[in-house]
């Protein structure tokens, strides 16, 4: 439980680095009162499907694209990467060590090693796929209480029945200043920014190092790393069995 609160409160700061780019492109979409008459006039079940339909295309996608991301990186393993990688941690020195024999020749070179395929392979992909759909659903949720504060501010009861087309409001009981009608506002917007979100981390470069940088940067370690452990393990073994 510790080592997952703290993965999370990791995740927090990498994902509200998006958070203020995000909002500036959705607000537009919020004080339009086409998007008012539209989801204020859906139900709650059309609603949800809606919002199902935007996370599940979501995740879609990213089960297209990672993989390739994944692919991307061992492919670009070298020995700069390798040693970029290493650096820091208790395989530095090996590392070192094998880079510079690998370059005069003298042993297996890392590189060599680095292609990451089978049950591995997608072990990574389903790491980025729960670490990326963790982010994009805490950003979803900034972005649904944002908007929720927001209207509660700035939107009035006569421009919310002008732009949703109705003659009276849902006013919440417990929240007198917030509608019904803002609540599925805030929530179409909200499922809409996860789909938004998600293909701009992977397409856009400054949504794509803002938010997915970092992440990255561990799969990179985590490949370089593996790629040096495989080669000392193959030396020791071919070692062994030189005896």
């Amino acid at each position: 439980m510790g080592r997952t609160f703290g993965s999370l409160t990791r995740l927090l700061p990498m994902a509200l680095r998006a958070l203020p780019l995000l909002l500036l492109f959705m607000t537009f979409l919020f004080i339009n009162a086409e998007v008012w008459e539209m989801s204020a006039n859906l139900d709650l079940g059309a609603l949800w499907l809606v919002t199902l339909l935007f996370a599940g295309s979501a995740v879609a996608f990213l089960l297209v694209r990672l993989p390739e991301e994944v692919d991307r990186i061992d492919d670009d393993v070298d020995a700069a990467f390798l040693t970029r990688t290493c650096r820091g941690t208790p395989l530095e020195a090996a590392c070192a060590e094998l880079v510079e024999d690998a370059r005069e020749g003298r042993g297996a070179d890392p590189a060599e090693l680095a292609q990451v395929t089978g049950f591995e392979r997608w072990n990574l992909v389903l790491a980025l796929l729960v670490i990326q759909a963790t982010q994009v659903v805490l950003i979803a949720v900034a972005v649904f209480a944002f908007f929720l504060l927001f209207g509660a501010i700035v939107m009035t009861d006569g421009v919310q029945m002008g732009w949703t087309g109705q003659q009276s409001l849902h006013n919440l009981s417990w929240l007198p200043n917030v509608s019904g009608e803002l609540v599925k506002v805030a929530l179409f917007l909200a499922g809409f920014s996860s789909l938004y979100l998600t293909v701009s981390t992977v397409t856009d470069e400054t949504y794509r190092e803002q938010f997915f940088g970092t992440v990255l940067r561990e799969i990179e370690r985590a490949v370089g790393m593996r790629a040096v452990y495989l080669t000392l393990r193959a030396r020791q073994t071919a070692q062994v069995t030189s005896e």
